[in-house]
């Protein structure tokens, strides 16, 4: 009687009559076995993640709040950008995420205030803002790494706002990015 083991191999016992079916089922086994081991190396050494570049100048209009629009891919190896259709967001798939966003407003005289933030379908999750700032700055502001939960069809963007004298401030350097840290649930 073929004994199957802790990995569901199938092998003949020791008094089993060893035949062609018998290497044939355990062949069978053995490449399943790898194919699942494979796929998770695969997510494990290169998970889903995207960065989409905002290297186009944008308008940002004094006090305020912008969505960035991105005009190119930096990377994409999960399919969550599509900016032909929405040139704002990366949409994720379920699981836990680490997304972050930046940007460096510029062409303003002086600078009260600079935020960045990143929002989860439209709902806003993280922001960070700085100032005052001196006279004729051009802050980057970037988030650190925000931990989102999702699922299915969530999306994520990028929001600025600048407050001050001068302008319109121009956003050059955006990004917003996102990696996939594991399924949930």
């Amino acid at each position: 009687m073929p004994v199957t083991d802790e990995f569901a191999l199938r092998y003949p016992g020791p008094y089993d009559v060893v035949d062609a079916t018998s290497w044939q089922n355990l062949a069978t086994d053995i490449d399943a076995a790898m194919t699942t081991i494979d796929a998770k190396r695969v997510l494990a050494i290169r998970p889903s993640s995207a960065r989409i570049l905002n290297d186009s100048t944008q308008l940002l209009t004094n006090s305020v709040l912008a969505t960035l629009a991105f005009a190119t891919e930096d990377w994409d190896n999960g399919g969550l950008a599509n900016l032909g259709i929405n040139n704002d967001r990366l949409t994720l798939t379920p699981g836990i995420w680490l997304v972050a966003a930046g940007v460096r407003p510029f062409g303003m005289t002086n600078v009260t205030h600079v935020e960045i933030q990143v929002s989860l379908n439209g709902v806003t999750n993280f922001q960070h803002r700085i100032g005052p700032l001196y006279s004729g700055a051009t802050p980057v502001i970037q988030t650190h790494g925000l931990l989102v939960v999702t699922a299915s069809t969530d999306y994520v963007t990028a929001l600025t706002a600048w407050s001050g004298t001068g302008g319109p401030a121009t956003a050059i350097g955006g990004y917003l990015q996102a990696t996939k840290m594991r399924d949930y649930p």
